[in-house]
């Protein structure tokens, strides 16, 4: 990033000189062009995807319990435009529950989920019909670069794909690779954010960022996934693939 910022400074003082040269290639006349036009916030805030999918899912718990089935109980996925962070579209529905249908207490006051907002839902394998039916529309149909964007890799390296394998569903490619937004705090500000409240609460309180919503409240954690992202962009991060960050 630094060396793209000496590019930028370097273009202005002697873009004139640059483009009266005869052996600097045209190719690169633009490519300084590029830079001269652009401002520095625009050059830090540039991203590989035109599109990101901010999701976070909430999950049937036990306070007690080690070992449990979890299931997904609240699907949430925001369209988000990487250059304005603004939500184009949105996809959100409860989720009924079928191995365990009644949801403990603790979960309850978890999530802010009641008993009456799943119990009528469409299962785990007709939202997630219905979310294909909203990818195809809204994300697939523009031929644009997206990348699913989470809190952690719980969502998409391990609850999604367990509860599929255990509910014999095919899970979609689309969702692959992802951005694991902690890592992206942690290669922007040089250290994980420490439990406490858990990882979205501390990024944050250290970027300053009042908590919108209720934690553990799929809708108002993707909406804070989105503003923690904001300001990453604004301090030079480029989201990539967790495998690959």
């Amino acid at each position: 990033m630094m060396l793209l910022l000496k590019k930028y400074n370097r273009a202005q003082s002697f873009f004139p000189l640059v483009l009266s040269c005869r052996n600097i290639s045209r190719k690169k006349q633009v490519l300084l062009t590029d830079l001269v036009q652009k401002k520095p916030e625009d050059l830090r805030r540039h991203q590989i995807y035109d599109y990101f999918i901010v999701l976070d899912f909430e999950a049937t718990c036990e306070r007690s319990k080690l070992t449990y089935d979890q299931e997904i109980i609240e699907f949430p996925a925001f369209k988000v435009n990487s250059s304005t962070y603004q939500i184009e579209e949105c996809f959100h529905s409860f989720v009924r529950p079928t191995i365990q249908p009644i949801l403990s207490e603790f979960c309850m006051q978890l999530t802010g989920i009641t008993q009456f907002q799943v119990d009528d839902k469409p299962t785990l394998k007709e939202v997630m019909q219905l979310f294909d039916i909203w990818m195809e529309k809204h994300v697939l149909s523009d031929n644009k670069n997206f990348i699913f964007c989470t809190s952690g890799d719980w969502d998409l390296m391990k609850m999604l794909p367990s509860e599929c394998k255990m509910k014999n569903l095919t899970l979609p490619k689309y969702f692959y690779p992802y951005v694991n937004i902690n890592k992206s705090y942690a290669l922007t500000m040089g250290k994980w954010p420490r439990l406490g409240k858990g990882r979205l609460h501390a990024m944050l309180r250290l970027l300053d960022l009042e908590v919108f919503g209720e934690l553990h409240q799929g809708t108002s954690d993707c909406e804070n996934m989105i503003r923690i992202m904001e300001v990453l962009s604004k301090k030079g991060h480029i989201f990539k693939p967790t495998s690959t960050s």
